[in-house]
């Protein structure tokens, strides 16, 4: 007759099969988690390669041969309230140009957000002059004036939202090299715009004076805007 003891496998290999099994799948688990974390470096280089690319063809377009070829050149939209707006509406004041597009997940808001609170900071100044923001959308078949309204009261009331045709669109981004790229359209109708993070800064007399890429601060863009500013009037004064 057998006996337990002749039929039972020795527990020593039994938690030796156990510990195998979970070397495995700790071994398994450790080789995703090493791929996750290659993918998101990858990502994360490609995603600085591509916005140092688009900052890249703006700064190959702010001076050519000494000259700055951005803005200066007359344009027309439709503010959010329906008004005729021009180029020349603004002279006189310094502007914050932004743009953008209302459905955009997380940086159009951090920079309005952003933006807000620089203009904010100048406008409770008496000794330096205000700045008008001005949010310009690239993304006029889902942008109506409506739609901008709402969204810029989010970020400030002194926030002017501005859309217009097709043409007027155009002319504007190329006034000031925006670049963009619109996604593809998923199967509830919505698409995303990649485009070049960049605000900026017009000087009264409506030329261009300075831009501010993603990685400017706030600080760093009170600081920059007041240097300008101060350069301003001391040409002024000439």
């Amino acid at each position: 007759m057998l006996t337990g003891k002749q039929i039972k496998t020795p527990g020593t290999k039994i938690r030796g099969a156990a510990t195998s099994s979970q070397g495995n799948r700790k071994t398994a688990w450790a080789g995703v988690l090493a791929i996750t974390g290659v993918c998101g470096i990858v990502f994360y280089l490609f995603d600085r390669m591509d916005q140092k690319r688009k900052i890249g063809k703006i700064k190959q377009n702010v001076e050519s041969t000494g000259k700055v070829e951005i803005g200066g050149k007359p344009w027309s939209l439709t503010d959010h309230n329906g008004v005729d707006r021009t180029d020349q509406d603004f002279l006189g004041q310094w502007v914050l140009f932004y743009f953008g597009f209302t459905h955009c997940p997380d940086v159009c808001p951090e920079e309005l957000d952003k933006i807000a609170k620089v203009v904010e900071a100048f406008n409770r100044r008496i000794d330096i002059p205000n700045i008008q923001p001005l949010f310009v959308t690239i993304d006029p078949d889902r942008d109506t004036p409506k739609v901008i309204k709402k969204y810029c009261k989010e970020f400030s009331p002194s926030l002017l939202g501005l859309t217009g045709t097709p043409e007027q669109l155009e002319n504007i981004r190329k006034t000031y090299r925006i670049f963009f790229s619109t996604g593809p359209v998923d199967e509830n109708g919505d698409y995303l715009i990649d485009h070049a993070i960049i605000s900026y800064l017009v000087r009264p007399d409506g030329s261009f004076a300075d831009y501010y890429p993603k990685r400017v601060d706030e600080k760093k863009m009170i600081q920059q805007i007041e240097i300008q500013i101060k350069k301003f009037e001391t040409e002024q004064r000439k």
